[in-house]
């Protein structure tokens, strides 16, 4: 088994469509959602966590792609200006992963390999200084 993330850029024509249901259906995987804003008639972005064997996964994305889908593997990074960060912990309200924890000290520390660049933390951080980079 093999877990791989993955973001999927959707044109308006196929916002309407289940493509999740089938890619569980015919290709047997398991998909976590880790984001998505996705409106009928309107182009969309999903960030998923695929599970599943390799081969199945490899024609699951075939599927996709063959349906106008873009599919790029999730990269990108986070960063918090900590010069600037005065430790409010807000952000770490939203962080599900702990990708952004406070520390012994109170102090927010950045662990970025958790993070799953869900951008939760960016809207909550009152200064602004979460980034997040595709």
């Amino acid at each position: 088994m093999e877990i791989v993330r993955f973001v999927l850029d959707f044109p308006k024509e196929r916002t309407g469509k289940p493509v999740v249901y089938q890619l569980v259906k015919d290709y047997g995987l398991i998909i976590n959602i880790l984001k998505a804003r996705i409106t009928p008639e309107e182009e969309g972005r999903m960030v998923i966590e695929l599970n599943g064997e390799k081969n199945n996964i490899e024609s699951g994305l075939n599927f996709l792609a063959e349906l106008g889908i873009s599919v790029k593997a999730l990269s990108g990074k986070i960063t918090l200006n900590t010069e600037e960060c005065v430790h409010c912990g807000l952000c770490t309200g939203v962080c599900r992963t702990g990708a952004l924890s406070l520390n012994s000290e109170c102090k927010i520390t950045l662990f970025a390999e958790k993070c799953t660049l869900c951008e939760l933390c960016v809207g909550t951080c009152p200064l602004r200084i979460i980034k997040i980079e595709f």
